[in-house]
């Protein structure tokens, strides 16, 4: 079917325009200046901070970057300062490689000389002379520039293919200096930001050919994300405290069940610390007048990450983005089954600074047209995630954390992308395109089996990543919590308990969510800590 009631071309229908994007990154940038002399002056005033630091042993590389005007290197430098403290011999790379879009000249220039007061050796990457480029280096670049552009552009379908060029251009003349850089310094452990923007994505990558460990931080409304190895976004390490928990038995996993099903209900009935749904659920209703659907009334729900969020940069296994994973996905249960196929879009783009550009409802019409089965749910609808979890036959996640949750409640779960908990034994995946789509066609049919063991696996799932793997602190590389932690004395500030588990788990390869986990020192659910 197509939409007869609109003549524009495809891409402008399916485009929305952006939002403003004020405060978050205009006045970054104004204020960034100032950041940074703040900074300097903490650092002076608590001089010397690091002391003598240790003459051999494996190195840490600490990546300190210009990142879209925010406090990000001040975190970065701090993380050094507080590894340096405990041991460890730092190095502060300098990662002044240019990037599309983005003039660093000034942030370089405050950079360098908040870096002045601080007592550990700096490197920096852009003055190293290129390492030669290897195989497979094309395929790198080309794929991390794709997701920069995604992120860039919020999530446009088709991109920006001269933004596209220019980032392949400048993070291809980067790659071989980061190689460099690490080989010259030799680092166990490399700490970047973020994973995926600008040049984070090739330090990860030259890490690993080095052998050496890569580890990413994050923020996320006054929560820092730390993951020992890989992407923070992405749950790296979510896997691997996952088998440690599990591997404790029945007895030692039930207080993480029961703290898992603990925050499921916060956010059923929106009072978790997120408030993503615009409505409470509704799924103990059963009078007549109520809309809520039933169970079994919905033959597949879809649920949508934010399309530009790092969370779902380049997990696509086999389909070439979102739009052809949603027509194919939707057009397989529209053939198999009578009932209604719900997507939803991510509760969080009804707020301006998280609305991706993918028109996702545009999409739908244009590919479906007026097909009653096709229900399009906005991220401002009034209807809760959760009762569509609770009515649908089979859930259908790219790598959203709903896939867990809808696992929990024993509903069959299979997932289109390659996220952290694919492999952990309680939601469905396949390995091409075609087995996707066979395996929709079970699930939608009823015969997509509940895995072993699927419930009591999700919720241990849920407790650390929903939970035990947020830090929440004001030690974040956030503008706001930048201006309570800087004229902090670091003696203080790095023995705060959940301060000195950031530092425990970057310095010994402990997932912070075990950490957590271990000491009790999780936030009880919807609080902070």
């Amino acid at each position: 079917m197509t939409n007869t009631t609109d003549d524009r071309p495809l891409l402008e229908r399916i485009v929305r325009p952006l939002p403003p994007r004020g405060y978050r990154v205009d006045d970054y940038k104004r204020w960034f200046p100032r950041t940074g002399d703040t900074m300097r002056r903490s650092l002076r005033q608590f001089a010397p901070l690091t002391g003598v630091a240790p003459a051999d042993g494996p190195a840490v590389a600490v990546v300190v970057s210009p990142w879209f005007g925010s406090p990000v290197p001040w975190f970065a430098i701090m993380l050094g300062i507080g590894l340096a403290r405990r041991g460890r011999r730092v190095v502060l790379c300098l990662d002044d490689t240019p990037v599309p879009q983005e003039d660093l000249t000034d942030q370089l220039r405050t950079i360098e000389r908040v870096l002045g007061a601080v007592d550990l050796p700096v490197v920096r990457v852009g003055s190293q002379s290129p390492s030669p480029a290897r195989a497979g280096d094309a395929e790198l670049v080309a794929s991390l520039a794709d997701q920069n552009v995604t992120w860039a552009v919020r999530g446009a379908p088709q991109g920006d293919e001269r933004l596209a060029a220019a980032f392949r251009s400048a993070l291809g003349e980067a790659l071989g200096r980061i190689r460099a850089t690490l080989t010259e310094i030799t680092p166990d452990l490399v700490v970047v930001p973020g994973g995926v923007c600008n040049t984070s994505g090739l330090f990860l990558a030259a890490a690993g050919e080095q052998g050496a460990r890569g580890a990413t931080f994050d923020v996320d409304r006054g929560i820092v994300q730390v993951c020992v190895s890989g992407v923070a976004a992405q749950g790296g390490d979510l896997a691997r405290a996952f088998t440690s928990v599990w591997d404790e038995g029945p007895e030692g996993r039930a207080p993480d069940v029961a703290i898992g099903r603990e925050e499921y209900s916060l956010r059923t009935r929106n009072v978790d610390r997120y408030g993503f749904q615009v409505v409470a659920a509704n799924t103990a209703a059963n009078t007549a007048a109520d809309t809520t659907p039933r169970v079994g009334e919905i033959a597949a729900v879809i649920p949508m990450n934010v399309e530009w969020d790092a969370a779902a940069l380049g997990r696509h296994r086999f389909f070439r983005n979102s739009a052809d994973w949603i027509g194919e996905t939707v057009a397989t249960v529209l053939a198999e089954d009578a009932g209604t196929v719900v997507v939803r879009q991510h509760p969080s783009e009804r707020r301006a600074g998280q609305r991706s550009r993918l028109d996702v409802g545009a999409l739908l019409r244009d590919r479906f047209g007026d097909d009653p089965r096709v229900r399009f749910v906005a991220a401002d609808d009034p209807t809760s995630s959760y009762d569509l979890l609770a009515a649908a036959r089979l859930v259908l996640p790219y790598v959203s954390t709903i896939a867990i949750e809808a696992a929990a409640l024993g509903t069959p779960v299979l997932i289109a992308g390659s996220c952290y908990f694919d492999d952990l034994g309680f939601v469905h995946t396949a390995s091409t395109r075609e087995e996707y789509l066979q395996l929709v066609r079970l699930g939608v049919g009823g015969r997509l089996p509940v895995l072993p063991d699927q419930q009591e696996r999700a919720w241990v799932c849920y407790s650390l990543a929903a939970v035990h793997n947020r830090v929440y602190t004001d030690f974040t590389p956030g503008q706001e919590d930048f201006w309570s932690w800087c004229r902090q004395a670091p003696d203080a500030l790095f023995t705060r308990p959940e301060v000195a588990d950031v530092f425990e788990a970057l310095g010994h390869d402990v997932p912070v969510s075990v950490l957590r986990r271990r000491r009790g020192r999780s936030a009880p659910a919807g609080a902070q800590a």
